[in-house]
């Protein structure tokens, strides 16, 4: 039985190893996004906290005023006051998100509005996410969450009494030292790998899983794609009221016809294990009318469950666990570079 998971962990290393480093490495950049972000482009993201923030409806005239025929589809009010707002866009007619930073203590728009995925942080992300693939590179990454999760399953296998040797590092020689670090890394990176990979596959798979619905590929967004006498900022703190606790973070704007005006934010209430984006506060796009709450602590218990894997996948616990994930995320680099070595010295 050893045999044959050695072989299964064998060949599935060596002919994947090269995208799992990939998707290892892009991942553990993404953990530090935000402050990457701030390092590359901190005249960008960085703002200098001063009183109120303005408006939204004000913040709104100014960003339809320097582009007209474009309608807002979200925002995204970043966690961190220190940075900036996150504002995505659509082009009337057309179907691809664009977006801006805004300071959101003057209105100042910080820079040109660009493709959403232009950013370096945001091409890694669109290269952790599907390899710069799109739909079909999703379910690479996918199958590739799962082949990291048999990978390690077929290691426990095979060194099954593992525990007995778990804190030993010899280094009388190189092959010693080489199958001593590739236990050592293994065993205690597994468990995060195997949360990290089943998380991430999930993400990537989901959709296959989920009822297609009516989609008019003849549509475009246009002005005409929600009530715009609707003032978001008495939607935003009405929200606050309808759902005691609410604390919204992002703002889904209509960008399709059944889409409504959505407020996503987290409950001061809720399970540490759930992210910032569990709740939702819903508001027709047309009258303004309370459409539905959505508290994730009364949700079902699967609901509940698929929302943990946020913070499971990034590790969004606090800065300890970032730089854990952070570290995990390199592991599939020197696994590989170990695995590969011990292969090729079982050859000769």
């Amino acid at each position: 039985m050893r045999k044959i998971f050695y072989r299964i962990h064998k060949y599935l290393a060596i002919i994947f190893f090269i995208p799992l480093i990939v998707i290892g490495f892009s991942g553990s950049l993404l953990v530090y996004k935000t402050e990457f972000d701030n390092l590359i482009m901190p005249n960008v993201v960085s703002v200098t906290p001063g009183g109120q923030r303005v408006k939204f409806d004000d913040m709104t005239r100014n960003i339809n005023n320097t582009y007209i025929n474009h309608e807002i589809v979200g925002w995204l009010i970043n966690t961190d006051n220190t940075k900036s707002d996150r504002v995505y866009l659509i082009e009337h007619n057309d179907t691809q998100w664009k977006s801006i930073y805004i300071d959101q203590y003057t209105g100042k728009i910080m820079d040109k509005l660009k493709p959403h995925d232009s950013y370096l942080s945001d091409i890694i992300l669109e290269i952790h996410d599907n390899l710069l693939l799109e739909q079909n590179g999703r379910i690479m990454v996918g199958i590739l969450g799962l082949i990291m999760f048999f990978i390690g399953v077929s290691g426990f296998v095979i060194y099954n009494r593992f525990w007995i040797n778990l804190f030993k590092l010899r280094f009388k020689n190189i092959a010693v030292a080489m199958t001593d670090i590739h236990k050592f890394i293994g065993v205690w990176a597994s468990a995060l790998l195997f949360i990290i990979g089943l998380t991430g596959s999930w993400w990537a798979l989901n959709f296959l899983f989920k009822q297609a619905g009516q989609i008019d590929e003849n549509f475009r967004i246009n002005e005409k794609i929600y009530n715009k006498n609707l003032s978001i900022d008495e939607l935003f703190e009405k929200s606050k009221i309808d759902f005691d606790g609410f604390i919204p973070y992002y703002i889904s704007y209509p960008f399709y016809i059944d889409r409504n005006i959505t407020f996503y934010g987290m409950n001061k209430n809720q399970n540490f294990l759930h992210h910032q984006y569990s709740n939702q506060v819903s508001y027709d796009k047309q009258s303004g009318k309370l459409i539905e709450i959505k508290n994730i602590e009364n949700a079902k218990i699967s609901d509940r469950f698929l929302s943990t894997f946020r913070k499971a996948h990034f590790g969004y616990y606090n800065e300890v666990t970032k730089f854990i994930w952070f570290l995990v995320g390199l592991t599939p680099f020197m696994l590989s570079i170990t695995g590969i070595y011990l292969w090729l010295k079982r050859k000769k």
